[in-house]
């Protein structure tokens, strides 16, 4: 088995997923010209629209499949599903029609899926549509957005920060590490919410103009919807809720964590200050953990691996991580760091460091199972 030294470690901990993006195109600009309308016709074409809506509303069922897609395993419950779906809406970040076009070409049967051997996301989808004959289509940042830079640059600056984070703690900089990764969290957070609200804009107007866009669907009384979006993405499904559309919340798993270092945490962290600092250190903490296990591949569940690093972090206090970063900040050695790093953790957590993938399997259904039985 194949383990990293802590400085490889926080190799990656800079280095986030990114969303699949597109070759820039260069367009004509529309002339800003302003058209005062008249506001007899505003106000009719605003009924005419927002009728148009609540007949929308009716018609459409909306499942929204949220979880994990970092393996095959994740798409399972999916692929069933379709089975009983007119359409699928999925995100794809800086996506264009050209993008669409190919995914509505694969899940046709006209274009071969990217090969599963890749273990990319977009593998994982084009395998999972391959030959439903399906309605595919995407709500999510288009790549001309004029709002996708400002996006971009938060996810520049977010990278930026995990990767002084790292550096802060193989000087033993405690205090530094922590407001880094806080710093790192502001900036995911406001390029999220960026995010969400186009995703939700998009996903507003792709079901209102459903029946337009997928002509066999005109003479339908019933429309079946399932979008499929990763959990970070879950507030969507909340908004779309709340504004009366039909939709019910489908998890992709029985157990579904948070991805690393995610909403979960940055929701409980806009809580006091000391709160906050701690979750930021439980953010540290989780992802050393999880980049010691061996590299993942097509067949590793993401999923249990990142439960495991969560069920430990969630017994760690402020206290105990700062005499970790103490310990560790002792030693040159880089194998004696990882011994030290994996002893304290385990110590303070009052839990066996799992080092495999079986090892946090066994601790996630172990923890499952001990909370059931307390309920």
């Amino acid at each position: 088995m194949e383990r990293y030294g802590l400085s490889r470690i926080f190799q990656n901990l800079g280095k986030r997923r990114r969303f699949e993006t597109n070759p820039e195109s260069t367009g004509v600009q529309e002339p800003n010209v302003a058209i005062t309308p008249i506001p007899e016709k505003v106000d009719a074409l605003h009924l005419e629209t927002e009728k148009e809506t609540r007949k929308m509303k009716d018609i459409v069922e909306i499942k929204f499949f949220v979880g994990p897609h970092g393996s095959l395993e994740d798409f399972k419950k999916l692929r069933e599903e379709l089975q009983r779906t007119d359409v699928l809406i999925l995100e794809g970040y800086g996506w264009d029609k050209e993008y669409e076009e190919r995914r509505q070409q694969v899940a046709d049967g006209l274009v071969e899926p990217t090969s599963p051997e890749t273990g990319s996301i977009r593998s994982m989808i084009e395998n999972t549509i391959h030959n439903t004959y399906i309605k595919i289509l995407t709500a999510d940042v288009p790549k001309n957005h004029p709002e996708k830079e400002k996006i971009d640059r938060l996810q520049t600056e977010r990278t930026t920060q995990e990767g002084l984070v790292r550096k802060a703690f193989l000087n033993g900089e405690f205090s530094n590490a922590v407001h880094r990764q806080l710093d790192a969290n502001t900036a995911r957070n406001v390029s999220q919410s960026l995010r969400e609200d186009i995703i939700k804009e998009q996903l507003e107007a792709q079901l209102q103009s459903i029946k337009d866009t997928t002509p066999k669907l005109k003479e339908k009384d019933k429309i079946r919807v399932v979008v499929f979006f990763g959990l970070a993405h879950i507030n969507v499904y909340k908004k779309l809720r709340k504004e009366g559309w039909n939709s019910k919340l489908q998890p992709t798993k029985s157990t579904v964590f948070h991805d690393s270092g995610s909403s979960q945490y940055l929701n409980k962290g806009n809580s006091g200050y000391r709160e906050r600092n701690l979750y930021a250190a439980r953010q540290i903490v989780e992802q050393m953990i999880i980049n010691q296990l061996p590299n993942p591949d097509k067949n590793t569940d993401n999923n249990i691996i990142q439960g495991a690093a969560r069920i430990i972090v969630e017994k760690l206090t402020l206290r105990d991580i700062e005499k970790i970063f103490k310990e560790i900040s002792g030693t040159q050695d880089e194998r004696k760091k990882e011994r030290i790093f994996r002893s304290k953790v385990g110590k303070a957590s009052g839990l066996i460091f799992p080092l495999t993938e079986r090892e946090c399997r066994n601790l996630v259904i172990g923890t499952t199972r001990s909370e059931k039985l307390t309920r």
